[in-house]
Parts: C-alpha cells; structure tokens; sequence
C-alpha cells in the first residue's frame, strides 16, 4: 500500500474497463482521458480529381495490419480511376509495402515525415484509412478527424469504435476490402463528404483538441489532490523532484528547466512552494 497509485488514467473507456479489472478501486481512483491533438488553422477540403486516401501510423502486420490496407488501396486504385492512396510512417514492412506496390503510380510510399509534414499532407487528402484489429485511441485518427478528413475505420471493438459512429462523422467498415470500396466510392459524392468532414472535425474539437484534454488532466489532478491545483497558464520555470526508491535509497532528481528563451525565473519562487504542497498531497 506505501507504493499504490493514487491514480490511474486510460485513454479510452474499452482500456478502462480492463484496467478496471486490476486496480484496487478503494485505492486507485481510474479515470478516462483521451490522448489529445493539436488543431489545425487550415483543413482539408473536398477534391475529387484525384480523390485522396492518406494511412498513417507504424508499418506493421500485428495490430495495424498494414498488408490489408496496402490491399484495400490496390482495390481502391483498380475500382475507381479518381483515387489515389498516400501511406506514411516506419516499420518492419516497409520493403513488402514497396514490392507490392511496385508498378502502380497512384500508391506512393512517403515513408517517415515530420508532425508538422504529416499534417500539411493531410490537408491535401480527404480520407483517413485505419484497419487496425485493435487501437487503444489511435493518434493519426484524432489528427486526421481535426483537419477535416473522414475516418474510414475497421469496425473493432476498442478505440475507433468510440470515436466514429457510422454513417455520422466517419464510416466503419465490416471487411477490410470490400466494405472499403464502397465507403470510399459513397464519400466521392461531395455533400457526403462535407457533412461527415464537418461532423469529423466538430468531434475531435469538442473531445480530442489538447485544451479540452488538458482541461479534464487538471480536473483530475484536482481531484486527488483535494481540490489544490495550479492554474494552467502558470507554468514554474524548474521543477526539482526529490523521493526515495523502495530500497531506501534517496534521489535527488536534477531540475528540469525550460529552454532558456521562454523561460520564466520570475515565477520560480513564487511556484515553489504550491508545487511542494501539491507534491506532497498528491504523493504522500
């Protein structure tokens, strides 16, 4: 009991309900609070010469199944002659993906980009692709849904189920190849595309942007500690950590401080002391 968390945070109510399962509720407080994203000032828009398909994330067959969704963007490519498919990201099949799209110029391979020209790229697409059999809340969906793209999901029962509902602001697919085809040929139709695009991005705004995330993490913190909080805007210059291990050793961590052209010594001091306090109520 020295050593029980006070608090323990899933990123969606599926991972919540297996956590659940393990925490101690007359110890541990369990909470739910989404992975966040940062909003856009410019959004995709609807374009149908070419159609655009962009995947994001780990190239990987476990949980991703990336080969599937290299397969439904070969299927997409030969049903209709307006879609082209972009895949981003690193991993272990990186060579299957060149091979197998070798040969056709509507299927590029980009490979690992930067956050900031992941979503300048996304701006040029209208659709999202996920076929993973399990997420716990997929990041590339939020950033997709908050630039205005429409989520065409496999319809599994963890993080993208929370997220989508069918036919209102994204599309979950029952295969990963057929139903696929059908999604994308209904979301060409533009005022489809819109209202699912609107809906998208009025989503992840009102659940996934970092200051409505950030709001529920001050909340909480609020909460175990009994109500004493920081004011958000009001970030200390450093932060010195000190604790003991389990074996009785004590550390004293070394500050951590911001970069030194946005720092704010000023209001080291007058942090200080209500860190301490809060530390102290938080892990005592």
């Amino acid at each position: 009991s020295p050593y029980q968390l006070s608090g323990c945070v899933a990123v969606s109510e599926h991972i919540a309900h297996l956590a659940n399962k393990l925490v101690d509720p007359q110890g541990t407080s369990l909470a739910v609070i989404p992975c966040g994203a940062s909003e856009v000032k410019r959004t995709a828009s609807f374009c149908c010469k070419p159609f655009r398909v962009i995947y994001c994330g780990r190239l990987e067959q476990e949980a991703k199944r990336i080969r599937e969704v290299v397969r439904a963007m070969q299927s997409l490519t030969a049903a209709y002659e307006s879609v082209s498919c972009s895949i981003f990201g690193a991993g272990s099949e990186e060579c299957w993906i060149r091979s197998a799209i070798a040969g056709n110029d509507r299927i590029a391979f980009h490979g690992k980009v930067s956050p900031d020209e992941i979503q300048e790229q996304m701006q040029q697409h209208q659709v999202v692709l996920l076929l993973s059999d399990y997420e716990g809340l997929p990041i590339a969906l939020i950033e997709g849904m908050l630039t205005g793209l429409v989520p065409v999901c496999y319809d599994e029962p963890s993080g993208s189920r929370e997220v989508i509902s069918h036919d209102l602001n994204g599309k979950l697919v029952s295969d990963r190849e057929a139903a696929v085809v059908k999604a994308i040929g209904e979301l060409q139709d533009p005022d489809t595309w819109q209202r699912l695009s609107n809906n998208a991005l009025l989503t992840a705004a009102k659940r996934y942007s970092y200051p409505v995330v950030m709001s529920q993490w001050w909340s909480y913190l609020s909460q175990l500690s009994h109500g004493t909080t920081l004011a958000p805007n009001d970030i200390p210059a450093q932060v010195s950590l000190q604790g003991t291990l389990p074996n009785g050793t004590f550390i004293n961590y070394p500050p951590c401080r911001q970069n030194p052209e946005n720092s704010r010594l000023s209001q080291a001091g007058r942090w200080g002391k209500k860190l301490r306090k809060l530390a102290k109520k938080l892990f005592r």
